[in-house]
């Protein structure tokens, strides 16, 4: 009976914690209506913006959303790595390149590797962290406990780069994660 009773509350514990990993692994879904469809006038990409970033700066082959107060910088585009046109991109390139960008970020900017290069679906993304925000000026004065977090996925897309870099305080991370990923799903 003793074995009984202690196998019963085995089961029930075992239970209790399997539906709360369930329950706490559980996405969180964001609204698609709170985002803008940004098409490249030349029609070499297209990404969803929040609604309530604006629009800084607009290139051939790129565009960048921002939003000085919550200091959060979306910069989307082609050719991040600047690829000549007889370099076909694909992943092994992608690698190769983000290797570099990763060394560049720790030496020249001080940054810290937190996560990756990863394969995320048809591309590949890592995460450094910073202590310098995405938006430098001279009057916000730059505080030595605050800390950033710069997000860059990479795909290829007709054999060049088609990217998406987000900047954001790395506090904001964990919540703004379901948008950074619905964001980075819409890059075509």
């Amino acid at each position: 009976m003793k074995k009984l009773l202690v196998l019963s509350i085995f089961l029930i514990l075992i239970f209790t914690i399997l539906t709360s990993m369930a329950f706490s692994e559980e996405k969180v879904k964001v609204n698609p209506n709170d985002f803008v469809t940004y098409k490249s006038p030349q029609g070499l990409f297209e990404i969803k913006i929040p609604k309530d970033l604006k629009l800084m700066e607009e290139h051939k082959e790129g565009v960048v959303y921002g939003d000085k107060e919550k200091e959060i910088l979306i910069a989307a585009g082609v050719r991040l790595f600047n690829e000549p046109n007889d370099v076909k991109v694909d992943m092994p390139y992608i690698k190769e390149q983000m290797e570099k960008a990763i060394e560049y970020m720790k030496k020249a900017q001080n940054g810290t590797l937190v996560e990756g290069p990863k394969n995320y679906k048809d591309g590949m993304f890592f995460l450094t962290k910073m202590s310098r925000p995405p938006f430098p000026s001279p009057d916000k004065e730059v505080k030595k406990d605050a800390s950033y977090y710069t997000f860059i996925f990479v795909k290829p897309k007709n054999e060049k780069s088609c990217a998406v870099i987000i900047y954001l305080p790395e506090k904001d991370y964990a919540t703004f994660k379901p948008t950074l990923e619905f964001i980075v799903d819409s890059l075509k």
